[in-house]
């Protein structure tokens, strides 16, 4: 599984609905860093986060697992994305 490279400029994904234009994948990784950390308690599967941010699920996956890579999320035994608390890194 390929990890998803967020660069300036690139796609993160189809949005659902009629004329909406997707954002940019920085973008979307910004969106979802800052609800992970207003929502301290935040588990999410694929399926769940896909939905939530409107995206294909196969982006969403992509954009979870580089956040894992970032060592801002960790991904659970039962598949839950969830922000990593004891990675010693600090995200703003």
């Amino acid at each position: 599984m390929s990890a998803l490279v967020v660069q300036p400029g690139a796609r993160a994904g189809r949005c659902r609905g009629a004329g909406a234009s997707s954002p940019t994948a920085s973008t979307l990784a910004q969106r979802v860093k800052r609800e992970y950390l207003e929502m301290p308690g935040l588990r999410l599967t694929i399926r769940q986060a896909a939905r939530l941010w409107a995206i294909e699920p196969i982006d969403c996956e992509r954009l979870l697992d580089a956040l894992v890579e970032a060592r801002f999320l960790i991904r659970t035994t039962d598949g839950k994305y969830e922000r990593c608390k004891v990675c010693g890194v600090q995200h703003q």
